[in-house]
């Protein structure tokens, strides 16, 4: 009887802690570029890159989420438009847009695109994707999404031209 106990008190405590049902998830807006970042330092640790290849890391992916959510403010400029063997950035294609989720999916997509584990950065762009889909109808998310994409997709094309590959280290 004391077993079941113990095992019926383990069993509970587990989903508990465990229970990531869509109720249970929440993110403060105010602090999501910080949370990009966090998840990106530990996918740089883990994968244990030089500091000039995290910079590099950092520096593409962080600029993907500036260009999305720059969409956000009125009259904010490209960093892009100033800087050699940048394309033109997509522009927005509606007004149908949240520039959140636009701007965490070019981050992470970009990080994806540039790191070795990409497994760990998936994992947390669908934690925001989940959060986010039960937010926003589907076509918001959709365009939101597909925003994001094309923002990581221009950013990874300069990443692919700056002669990383022909760095020996």
């Amino acid at each position: 009887m004391k077993k079941i106990i113990c095992l019926l008190g383990i069993s509970i405590t587990i989903w508990g802690c465990n229970n990531n049902s869509k109720k249970g998830l929440s993110i403060n807006e105010a602090y999501i570029q910080i949370d990009c970042m966090e998840r990106l330092d530990e996918v740089v640790v883990y994968d244990i890159y030089s500091p000039p290849v995290a910079s590099r890391i950092y520096a593409y992916s962080n600029l993907a989420f500036y260009e999305a959510i720059k969409y956000s403010e009125i009259n904010t400029g490209s960093i892009t438009q100033k800087m050699p063997l940048f394309d033109s950035m997509p522009k927005p294609a509606t007004t149908n847009i949240n520039f959140t989720i636009g701007a965490i999916t070019a981050f992470f997509n970009t990080a994806k695109g540039l790191c070795f584990s990409k497994d760990s950065v998936v994992k947390k762009l669908n934690y925001y994707l989940s959060y986010y889909k039960e937010k926003l109808d589907e076509k918001t998310f959709k365009e939101s999404v597909d925003f994001g994409n094309s923002i990581a997709t221009t950013i990874l094309a300069r990443a692919a031209k700056d002669n990383y590959k022909y760095i020996k280290g």
